[in-house]
């Protein structure tokens, strides 16, 4: 991205009308100069309407990313432990951490991202991120033992974005978790990807990707064909995504210091009472074979239970699709994201 790109989203976030001949002046460029970047944002999917006869215009604004907000965000143990980056475009959180060691790399890191171009969901599905209109953020930590010893994470790091929204007084009514990694308000409002490299010490590097859909463009209607949803639509209100951000490191955290000692354990009633599939019709697929029946929520383990309609017995899965049925149509299943 260059500089002039990135001062026009500067100069553009705050929601106000700006003419092109001001925007001109600021940049040091021609009134031909600002409409070519105008279009570079368009190409980032940034709503942005032109005024006739007054200007250019995000409407809303954007609450851009800051670095010292979060950390100022962040209790002081946390914060003297954290190694923050925030990227403008990166292919995927996720990836950029497992490629690179950061500068000042301490306890734990993170990337945060304006955007995503390369977005992975959960079997190599995209995920798709607009410039600012997401959380993009993964968590890179060392575990102290091997990855069989991680089974369920991801439904802990479900409840840390739980904890998350609670704590900043922005928990949805009708917030739930479907297994093994989906937020859920009716609609599908975020993920969770988790990435696992082994070490010859045998711990094991852990990458957490979490994405949540903040306030997203009417453009994400054309670009994702499931149904999705955002903070936005569901609290009226735009949340801080610098808050957000703060809040959920630090929930990541506290979660993870817990699952070190005690694994799922602490965690397993809490999900379940967010369990969207519990009691319901669902089919899981795996190794393509589909099994319908009642779901009946996690073991200890972590692994999905399903009641199944062919013998009433109640079996375990490690893996798998798993779609909520009504009258046999399907009503949520994994593909519904917007990550």
């Amino acid at each position: 991205m260059t500089n002039n790109l990135r001062k026009l989203i500067y100069l553009l976030s705050d929601g106000d009308v700006h003419s092109g001949a001001v925007l001109g002046q600021k940049l040091g460029v021609t009134r031909a100069g600002v409409w070519k970047l105008v279009k570079q944002l368009e190409a980032l999917d940034i709503p942005i309407t032109k005024k006739t006869n007054r200007g250019y215009q995000i409407p809303g604004g954007l609450e851009l990313l800051n670095i010292e907000k979060i950390m100022n965000a962040l209790p002081v143990d946390i914060a003297t432990i954290a190694d923050i980056i925030i990227e403008q475009t990166v292919s995927s959180t996720n990836d950029y951490l497992l490629r690179h060691q950061l500068p000042n790399s301490k306890q734990f890191s993170v990337c945060i991202a304006e955007k995503q171009t390369a977005g992975r969901g959960r079997l190599g599905r995209k995920w798709y991120s607009p410039y600012g209109q997401c959380l993009i953020l993964s968590l890179r930590w060392c575990f102290p033992g091997n990855s069989n010893e991680l089974s369920g994470l991801s439904l802990a790091m479900a409840l840390a974005v739980v904890h998350t929204l609670k704590d900043l007084g922005q928990m949805p009514e009708n917030l739930r978790l479907k297994w093994p990694n989906d937020i859920f308000c009716t609609k599908k409002l975020g993920g969770i990807l988790i990435d696992m490299q082994g070490e010859m010490n045998g711990n094991t590097t852990i990458v957490i990707g979490i994405g949540l859909n903040i306030s997203m463009p009417s453009i994400a209607s054309e670009i994702i064909k499931t149904t999705w949803t955002d903070l936005e639509s569901v609290l009226n209100e735009k949340p801080s995504r610098n808050k957000l951000a703060a809040k959920l490191i630090e929930e990541i955290i506290k979660v993870l210091k817990t699952f070190e000692k005690e694994g799922l354990r602490p965690f397993k009633e809490a999900w379940m009472t967010y369990d969207i599939s519990f009691g319901h019709p669902v089919s899981i697929q795996t190794n393509n074979t589909t099994i319908k029946g009642i779901g009946r929520s996690i073991d200890s383990k972590g692994n999905f239970l399903i009641e199944e309609s062919s013998s009433g017995k109640i079996v375990s899965y490690g893996s798998g699709d798993v779609s909520l049925l009504l009258n046999e149509g399907v009503l949520l299943n994994s593909e519904d994201v917007s990550k």
